[in-house]
């Protein structure tokens, strides 16, 4: 397929011929994005995020899409907030420490996936918004897993992502559940 800039944005469209859409299918080639069959995979692609501030996944920023096929493709718990609103993906491997919260976390904003433990998190990512990595090891938060808190240990990261112009637009979070 081909990538074509739409202007000084960073913005890109993806845009195919009759003819590649037609060899692309010949060869079992799929056009959306992300590519793969895990759950979270088809669940980005059958989400509507045209109703989030990410809008359409063909306008994607190239740094956006980097970070997600990285985040998919890792057998690593990791995760992401994204814009303003800090809208919240994540991985298949992320699902255990989810919970019950999965599939409503997906396209929320950080805040309300985590309510629980906010008050905990929230200065870790605002920290990170203005451009600080954040490293903690064994923290204990009380998290809401399956309907109940329970107590749950993680050792994590949490990283500004930067887009060309060198503003952060999100968080890329790497954690293990200790």
């Amino acid at each position: 397929y081909l990538r074509c800039r739409a202007g000084d944005s960073g913005t890109y469209h993806l845009r195919t011929s009759p003819c590649e859409t037609s060899k692309m299918a010949q060869f079992g080639i799929k056009q959306s994005f992300p590519p793969g069959d895990d759950e979270i995979s088809v669940a980005i692609r059958g989400f509507d995020w045209a109703s989030t501030e990410l809008g359409a996944v063909e306008h994607w920023s190239d740094t956006l899409i980097a970070l997600v096929a990285l985040m998919l493709g890792s057998a690593q718990p990791m995760f992401m907030a994204w814009g303003h609103d800090k809208v919240w993906l994540y991985n298949v491997a992320c699902l255990p420490i989810l919970g019950h919260k999965h599939p409503s976390a997906l396209g929320s904003g950080i805040a309300d996936v985590w309510a629980e433990v906010w008050t905990d998190l929230g200065p870790l990512v605002e920290r990170v918004y203005s451009g600080q990595s954040v490293h903690m090891a064994d923290i204990s938060l009380m998290i809401d897993r399956n309907g109940n808190p329970d107590e749950a240990h993680f050792s994590f990261s949490y990283n500004p992502a930067f887009e060309r112009s060198g503003r952060v637009s999100g968080v890329f979070g790497v954690c293990i559940d200790t």
